[in-house]
């Protein structure tokens, strides 16, 4: 991980804030009361505050005039408007010290809400529903293995997988690029961490698609929205080496959207190479 990492970390003798917020002139940060952030390179704002530990509740102010809570929060007690909390993760005990992951190439990467995937909003009950989503997993994942051997060195096998219907506001959304936005941005096309990677298309003519449909072997999927800028984007998919110029560039020259948030309409069979059709 890079050094300068987001949100607040506890040390040991208080916590270290951090906030990217590149446009703003002033940041304070709001705990009993307001404490001046200080400016550093690459739109940078850090204080280290002495004394204050996992619990303390604090957002941050804005210019002086918008109060917001930490973009990179790691618990939201009073919801997502509310004050952040500061979390020491080193303090959990953790049971599972010999467990050392899945290797990289077998890793399929989902985000999802847990206020949303579950009906009480919790972690406990996202566990329980862990089965089920592996399930969803297993039946679309066929368009991940696809972007990643549109992106591989070598010749692999032909892929063809299933893709089910979702409905629109589905926990598991689809990522289309064009290798036209991935040409236009320059850097690897893995950062955008896409689902699917049409080919053919020049310059970013992906940007006129939204509210379109494509159609990719038996599967009709809705172009729903340009996708906005993530911080995943500044990854390096490789060295997971982070670089913000990526974002400053999505923002400058694309207006801070890349690629399209898409939805499945009608489920069948798709496989590399199969041509795609615009509607």
């Amino acid at each position: 991980m890079n050094k300068r990492q987001f949100g607040a970390r506890p040390t040991t003798d208080g916590t270290s804030f951090h906030l990217w917020a590149p446009a703003a002139k002033r940041v304070e940060l709001l705990l009993h009361e307001p404490q001046a952030m200080q400016r550093g390179d690459e739109g940078w704002f850090s204080a280290n505050i002495a004394g204050v530990k996992a619990g303390t509740r604090y957002k941050f102010r804005i210019d002086d005039e918008i109060d917001v809570p930490d973009p990179a929060s790691a618990f939201q007690p009073e919801d997502v408007s509310g004050p952040s909390e500061v979390i020491d993760h080193a303090s959990y005990p953790w049971r599972a010290g010999d467990w050392r992951g899945r290797p990289w190439e077998e890793t399929v990467l989902i985000e999802t809400h847990v206020g949303t995937f579950t009906p009480g909003g919790t972690y406990r009950e996202m566990i329980e529903q862990l089965d089920h989503l592996a399930t969803q997993l297993d039946d679309q994942t066929g368009a991940v293995l696809l972007a990643q051997e549109a992106f591989a060195d070598t010749a692999a096998p032909q892929l063809m997988k299933r893709l089910r219907e979702q409905p629109k506001w589905s926990d598991l959304p689809l990522l289309v690029a064009t290798d036209g936005a991935i040409a236009a941005l320059g850097v690897d096309g893995r950062r955008l961490r896409p689902n699917i990677v049409v080919a053919g298309v020049e310059g970013l003519a992906e940007r006129g698609w939204p509210g379109r449909r494509i159609r990719i072997g038996d599967v009709v999927i809705v172009l729903e929205k340009l996708r906005g800028r993530c911080v995943m984007k500044t990854y390096d998919p490789d060295t997971q080496q982070q670089d913000l110029g990526i974002l400053r560039h999505i923002v400058e020259e694309f207006g801070g959207s890349l690629a399209l948030d898409c939805f499945v309409i009608r489920g069948g069979r798709l496989a590399m190479g199969d041509p795609v059709v615009l509607r």
